[in-house]
């Protein structure tokens, strides 16, 4: 067995919001560090969690094949199989996006619409 090939490392960001009728709304952002790759399949997932209180909480997430165990601030870690809805929205890969992507893409069909031409 080789050193594991490496796919790549992604930044994220992104944020959430709960709204309930007669409240503020709720936002927590997210930003976050990826490392993943292909041989194994593997992803590490470190980051923080700030809720519009401004309570930051770490996030350690490890996946390898369908298994991961995710770790939240002071909570003992979980583990867990991908195919659990209560748990996979909380893996970010940035990997599986772009392959969903590119399947897209391949499979758009572009027309063209007005004249076409300058003007």
């Amino acid at each position: 067995m080789g050193a594991a090939r490496q796919r790549g490392t992604f930044a994220l960001r992104g944020s959430e919001s709960l709204v309930v009728r007669g409240q503020a709304p709720s936002i927590a952002t997210y930003a976050a560090t990826v490392h993943r790759t292909t041989v194994p399949e593997a992803l590490r997932q470190t980051g923080t969690i700030t809720t519009a209180k401004g309570v930051r909480k770490s996030e350690l997430v490890y996946v390898v094949g369908g298994t991961g165990c995710v770790n939240e601030g002071d909570v003992a870690w979980r583990k867990w199989t991908l195919s659990d809805p209560d748990i996979a929205d909380d893996v970010e890969d940035p990997v599986t996006e772009l392959d969903d992507f590119a399947a897209y893409a391949k499979s758009a069909k572009v027309s063209r619409t007005g004249s076409g031409g300058p003007r």
